[in-house]
């Protein structure tokens, strides 16, 4: 029970996370093709954290990349 209790704070936190950047950005005085790479930037900076992860420490899922 406490860990779906953490899922659901931790999900709360990204939530307002990204609502604030998207709200920053959206702010922002810039044309629509660099607003929408300024959108893309945090999900290529967690995909690159993820695939650094699961090469290095591994994952029971992806046990075939090494």
């Amino acid at each position: 029970m406490m860990l779906l209790k953490n899922k659901k704070l931790i999900l709360g936190i990204f939530v307002l996370c990204s609502m604030g950047y998207f709200g920053t950005v959206s702010n922002l005085e810039l044309n629509s093709f660099l607003r929408g790479e300024f959108i893309l930037i945090p999900l290529q900076a967690l995909a690159l954290i993820y695939v650094t992860f699961v090469l290095r420490v591994g994952h029971p899922f992806h046990k075939n990349l090494k």
